[in-house]
């Protein structure tokens, strides 16, 4: 597998967070002023990180159990 196929790959993923068509962030040189967020982007972020922080608990309670030690035999 070649590395640009591996990017490919991540950018056609169905469940990819990132939409390129909401993507309006295209910025020239000339443009000095600095971009303002919305509520709605803020809502998205917010959104974003609580399914992040859902995905990272799962994740380590699954680890938990593949790595903790078994409980001692009687």
């Amino acid at each position: 597998m070649k590395l640009d196929q591996l990017f490919e790959d991540s950018y056609t993923v169905p469940n990819s967070r990132y939409d390129p068509s909401e993507d309006k962030s295209e910025i020239k040189k000339e443009n000095t002023r600095t971009t303002r967020i919305t509520f709605n982007q803020i809502n998205k972020l917010r959104r974003m990180r609580e399914v992040r922080m859902l995905e990272q608990k799962k994740q380590h309670e699954f680890f938990q159990l593949i790595y903790n030690q078994p409980p001692p035999q009687q």
